[in-house]
């Protein structure tokens, strides 16, 4: 969970988060929250690199989740997730995951965290983002309807009894294009999936 900058930005990420949560729980999946209530000494950057490294000396098969939630920017090439403290790049996200052999899910809420793509994707992964460009800089609302859709019932396309990260993505992007036509807006996010590292 990044930086909030303002509390209402904040009590959004946190519904989000609070979203992710429960689904992991029933899931029964282990959660690593990295973000505004972990009270750590270190920042949240080295917070983040330490769980990775300890986590890319796990060889196991069951895909490695990581969900971006906050804010992002891109400035002259360069697009970053937000943190308290230092933020983190998609190029140094890149190079801290590619000793990363299991299959990986990487959800970036952010805006402009289109470039996130281009530097994550790769054979056994899965990359969402929330822009399709760098320059979609206004706050983005796909992961508010993503984690809501993650746990949804009504995203099971294929009716077989569990929402896949696809069937949640298509929904949270139907709800993303209802939100501004419903209120009358132009469009400043347009979702994106790359799942076969092209």
């Amino acid at each position: 969970v990044g930086a909030a900058g303002t509390d209402d930005f904040g009590e959004s990420f946190e519904s989000w988060t609070k979203s992710w949560e429960a689904s992991c729980r029933r899931a029964d999946l282990t959660l690593q929250r990295i973000g505004p209530d972990t009270n750590q000494e270190t920042d949240d950057k080295d917070q983040l690199k330490a769980s990775l490294d300890k986590l890319s000396e796990t060889n196991s098969p069951r895909p490695l989740w990581l969900v971006l939630i906050g804010h992002g920017t891109y400035a002259r090439g360069t697009a970053k997730f937000n943190l308290r403290g230092p933020d983190i790049s998609a190029a140094t996200l890149g190079e801290w995951l590619r000793p990363f052999q299991r299959p990986l899910v990487v959800v970036n809420c952010a805006s402009s965290s289109a470039p996130f793509i281009n530097r994550l994707s790769g054979p056994n992964r899965v990359i969402v983002t929330a822009t399709k460009s760098g320059y979609e800089l206004n706050y983005a609302r796909f992961g508010e309807y993503l984690s809501a859709a993650i746990a949804d019932p009504s995203a099971d396309l294929d009716k077989d009894q569990q929402t896949s990260l696809v069937e949640a993505f298509l929904l949270a992007s139907r709800r993303v294009q209802d939100f501004y036509t419903q209120q009358a807006r132009l469009a400043t996010e347009t979702a994106l999936i790359d799942d076969n590292g092209d």
